[in-house]
Order: C-alpha cells, then sequence, then structure tokens
C-alpha cells in the first residue's frame, strides 16, 4: 500500500494543473483501489488520505514544475489536497470493502463520488474533473452532462481499471480505451467562429493607476482582432481607485481617448457590509454593477452576496460579470448565460499558492465551465494563470506564473446552446434517482421475508 499510495501521489500531481498530462487522471487513482481490494475500510481510507499527502508534499515542493516560484503559502495546498482526500478516502474505504465486484457496483460507488464531490461545495469544491480541462472529448462531454459526468466517468474508469488489473480477465479491455481517449483528446471537435471580437486579461497586483493604463494599451497594441472590446482586471484591482463610491478616476480610464474599455472589481457604499462589485467602464461611462454572489472564506465577513446574474450590451454583444469563487459553481455561471451574456467577464485573485499551485486549480474551471455553457470566458487573475477560453472551452490564451502581464485573444461575439445550458444538472439529479432506486431495492430485499415470492409446494396426503 505504501507503494500504490507513492504511485497515486505523484500521478495526481501530473494529470492536475500546473502539470495538466489529463491521460494520467484515467489511471492516477487505479493503484490505492488495487492496492487497497478486498480489504478493510481503514486500508483504503489511510491508503487514500496517504496518496494525497504524497499528492500536497511534491507540489509544494514542485518536484514536477518546470516554471514558478516556491513563494507563497502552502497551506493552500495542503487544504485543497486534504478536501479532494476526504472524497477519495470515502470512495477507497468502500471500495476496499465491497463483496460484490461487478461493472454496476462500481458504477454506484461512482454516483456516490459525484455527490460526495458536492458535498465540498460547502467549504471549497476540490474535484479531480479539473485534471480534465484540456480535454477534447471531455469538454465535449461537459456540455451535456456538466462537469459531473467528467466526474463520474474518471472514478468509474479507475475502479473498472484497478478490477481489470487485479482479475486480469475480459475486462482489460477497457483499458484499452484509454488509448483512443488519448488521440482523441487531440482532435479538435469545435467549429470556427466567424464573428470576433478582441479581449485581453491583465495579471498584476498593482494598486497604481498608471500600470494598469500602460498594460490596458499593451493589450490594445498587441490585439490582432479587427474590433477590440474590453481588457478584465483582476478582482479588487479597482479598489484602491474608489472612495466612498466616487467611480470618478475609473470612469475617466474608461473615456480616455484610444484606452479601451475595462471591467474591474471594486467595494461600492452598501452599510454595513458592501457588495464586491464587477463593472464594465467605457467611453459611455459606467455600466450596470453586479455583486459577487459566492463569497470565500471570510469574505462572508466583509461583504454582502449579491442576488441575482447582470449581462449588459457591449461593442455588438452581451458582456455578463462573474467574481473569481462565483466561477466553482456550475449553477451561477449558468444563470449569467441564461441572462443573455456571450461572454462572461471574471475578474478573480486566489490565494498566493507556491507554483501558482491554487490559481493553476481554479483557472482549470475555466474551459469547463465555457464548454458546459457555450460561452466565452475572459478570467484575469492578480496571482497566476489568466486565462481565456472560447465557447467550446478551448484556451485561446494564458498567462504563466508572471507579474505585471497582460495577454489578448478573439472571442466569438456569439456563443452556442448546450444541453447543459439548457437543462441545467440533470444528469447529478438523474444519479441521485438511480442511487434512491438501487439502495430502495436493497432495503426492499433485506425486508422481504425468507422463501416469500417463491413458489411453495403443494402438501402431499397420503393414499
Amino acid at each position: 500500500m505504501i507503494f500504490a499510495a507513492l504511485a497515486s501521489g505523484a500521478l495526481i500531481v501530473l494529470a492536475l494543473p500546473p502539470c495538466g498530462y489529463w491521460p494520467l487522471g484515467w489511471i492516477a487513482l487505479a493503484p490505492v483501489f488495487l492496492a487497497t481490494r478486498n480489504t478493510r475500510l481503514i486500508c483504503g481510507v489511510i491508503c487514500a488520505i496517504s496518496a494525497t499527502m504524497v499528492a500536497a508534499y511534491i507540489s509544494a515542493n514542485g518536484w514536477f514544475y518546470r516554471q514558478g516560484s516556491p513563494d507563497g503559502n502552502p497551506t493552500w495546498i495542503y487544504m485543497g489536497c486534504t478536501l479532494f482526500g476526504f472524497v477519495f478516502a470515502v470512495v477507497a474505504g468502500i471500495s476496499s470493502e465491497l463483496k460484490n465486484r461487478s461493472a454496476k457496483t462500481f458504477l454506484v460507488v461512482s454516483a456516490i463520488a459525484i455527490f460526495l464531490d458536492l458535498s465540498l461545495f460547502f467549504v471549497l469544491p476540490a474535484t479531480f474533473a479539473l485534471s480534465q480541462g484540456t480535454s477534447r472529448p471531455m469538454l465535449l462531454l461537459a456540455s451535456f452532462t456538466g462537469i459531473w459526468g467528467i466526474s463520474f466517468l474518471l472514478w468509474a474508469y479507475n475502479l473498472l481499471l484497478a478490477e481489470a488489473v487485479a482479475q486480469r480477465g475480459s475486462w482489460l479491455k477497457c483499458a484499452a480505451a484509454l488509448p483512443l481517449f488519448s488521440i482523441l483528446g487531440f482532435v479538435d471537435f469545435a467549429p470556427q467562429y466567424r464573428d470576433r471580437i478582441g479581449v485581453g486579461v491583465i495579471q498584476s497586483g498593482s494598486n497604481v493607476l498608471s500600470m494598469y493604463r500602460k498594460l490596458d494599451q499593451a493589450a490594445l497594441l498587441s490585439s490582432k482582432a479587427d474590433k477590440f472590446g474590453f481588457v478584465v482586471w483582476p478582482e479588487f484591482s479597482g479598489l484602491s481607485f474608489v472612495r466612498n463610491g466616487n467611480l470618478r478616476k475609473l470612469k475617466d480610464l474608461g473615456r480616455l481617448a484610444g484606452s479601451p474599455a475595462f471591467v474591474t472589481s471594486y467595494q461600492d457604499i452598501l452599510r454595513p457590509l458592501p457588495h464586491n462589485t464587477a463593472t464594465l467602464f467605457s467611453e459611455a461611462g459606467a455600466s450596470q454593477s453586479y455583486f459577487k454572489r459566492k463569497l470565500f472564506g471570510n469574505e462572508k465577513f466583509m461583504h454582502t452576496p449579491g442576488d441575482r446574474p447582470v449581462a449588459v450590451p457591449f461593442a455588438g454583444t452581451e458582456v455578463g460579470f462573474n467574481i473569481c469563487f462565483d466561477s466553482c459553481y456550475p449553477s451561477i455561471i449558468r444563470d449569467t448565460v441564461n441572462e443573455g451574456a456571450e461572454i462572461i467577464a471574471l475578474p478573480t485573485i486566489d490565494p498566493d499558492a507556491p507554483y501558482g499551485w491554487f490559481a493553476a486549480q481554479h483557472a482549470a474551471f475555466t474551459p469547463i465551465r465555457a464548454a458546459e455553457n457555450g460561452v466565452s470566458i475572459v478570467r484575469a487573475d492578480g496571482i497566476a494563470f489568466s486565462t481565456i477560453a472560447d465557447p467550446d472551452g478551448r484556451i485561446l490564451a494564458q498567462l504563466s506564473e508572471v507579474a505585471d502581464e497582460q495577454v489578448t485573444a478573439a472571442v466569438p461575439t456569439r456563443g452556442h446552446w448546450t444541453l447543459y445550458r439548457w437543462a441545467g444538472d440533470w444528469f447529478l439529479y438523474a444519479c441521485g434517482a438511480w442511487l434512491l432506486y438501487v439502495f430502495t431495492g436493497c432495503a426492499l430485499k433485506r425486508l422481504r421475508p425468507r422463501g416469500l415470492g417463491r413458489k411453495q409446494a403443494e402438501p402431499r396426503f397420503p393414499d
């Protein structure tokens, strides 16, 4: 089990961002499932937790990372791995105790696993599905099932692969699917879009207005699009330029000749707790504002959450707003898209962890959310991995862990319809209904008196 924990820990690091070797996600968890097969629940729990702690240690020390700084608080890495370790430990514990090791049983365990993923939403979403943020087939799947379908398949494949290796039988056919996944992962299923608009992201922790003006100009000059739309600044980048609700400095910059429109985040004047507010500033002035709906950690003691989505017309398209932690919740992004947004501006600031690890995990939500809803997302982060993704989840531009940088890309002015955009978390509800059916059936079988339902022999009487 020690070797299995080490192997899974290393593979988890390689599969997740910043490494992002997504094919390894399909085998990363299997060593733990294989090593704890037919043991006790405690063995599965200990082995899975050990694997996630190995992953945290490797990540905090940057063993597999080719770039980035070791500066930052490694506690964020250990927290993220601990949350995922909780789900992994429960699934491994259940798997280790299974007596009926049929394919159906493992699918039931996989359905349980996605509800364990859901339970983390009350703290911090930490799903292994983030390893598939650059996989073309999985992004296509996300447009139908949302991130839940990706998570379900990952758990199911790793469980079935471990059983296939243990049995060395016909189940090894499932292992042959991995090369096919790998090949399809590099096939571009996405259509080409005609009408595009230039957008940019700024990655900076500066509070100097001249720095943002300089980066805005650089983004405008570096854009190759015929029409340039706006630049997104990181979360709270407008904070030091707003005093008592006075937006004059930001409005003046938006109206400045030769400067692009921009989206930034700041605090309004609501009392006792202000909103974390996002607004588009342009020649026309300040747009309708959006208030962050999902507050992260202690932010709930700093801000009042918003309660509605916002999308505003701009440059021939509709720009929707979300802020940072909002993007971890599929329903929040979906609400914004259903409000009419074709492009989502997403100011973000992440905790400073070594090698930009936390920002990398958060950024991995961007292509998945874009593919789920058929919408472009322009995500600016103050730490690392600012990302621009198109409506099919293709990453058009992404910055590494470098401060005071900008990058631009041309995104479609229109998104497209997806099943997830229309039906929402239907796959999650379907899994819940199936689990209820399975567990109800099992309970009824246990309650049924012995012999009930069998054909009883007719009594025989002597002649």
